[in-house]
Parts: C-alpha cells; sequence; structure tokens
C-alpha cells in the first residue's frame, strides 16, 4: 500500500514516517501543501494521511484540489487539526482519526 504523508511538523512527521515504513507501507513524506499535490499528481497513493495547518496552502486547499479533480482517495485528517465543534468524523463524509505519533 503506498500512503502520502502530508505534514510539515518534523517530530511527528519522522516518527509516522518509521512507523508506517516498519509496518511495510511505502511511503512518501512531504511538507506542504504544494508539494502534496505535485506528488497526488504524479504518483497514485492509497492512502493520503493529512495535516490542515501546512505551510503554503493548507490541508483544506488540498482537500478541495483533489476533489475539483474527481479523485478519490482514502483521507485521513487529524482530529486535533478540527475545530472543535467538528470532530464528529461524520460531516463532510470525512473519516478523522488521531494520529499517534511515538
Amino acid at each position: 500500500m503506498r500512503v502520502l504523508l502530508v505534514e510539515d511538523d518534523h517530530m511527528i512527521g519522522e516518527s509516522a514516517n518509521h512507523a508506517l515504513k516498519d509496518a511495510s507501507y511505502a511511503v512518501d513524506w512531504v511538507r506542504d501543501g504544494d508539494a502534496a499535490l505535485a506528488a497526488i499528481a504524479t504518483q497514485p497513493y492509497d492512502v493520503v494521511l493529512l495535516d490542515l495547518g501546512l505551510p503554503k496552502k493548507d490541508g483544506l486547499e488540498v482537500l478541495r484540489r483533489i476533489r475539483s479533480k474527481g479523485r478519490s482517495l482514502r483521507l485521513f485528517r487529524r482530529i486535533r487539526d478540527l475545530p472543535a465543534g467538528r470532530r464528529d468524523a461524520g460531516k463532510g463524509g470525512h473519516q478523522a482519526i488521531d494520529m499517534i505519533a511515538g
């Protein structure tokens, strides 16, 4: 399974990257929204782990652009990135998970 990890925080990204690779996933790790869109345009991914608070283009803009192209991906957002009123994981058909690193 090919995973795109989109995380700008070095500690979280490093930990998640190692954990996923240790679990035998093929992982590409990018650190901003522009890099995420470029990766998605050139590589098929089974899963995208998307941080919402990214530099250049935030995670919501990345999500909008993916959907505007009619792409269907399994996408996971970290619950801590959602405003308190949106932590229900059911609105809009998105799944939200806590990403536990380390």
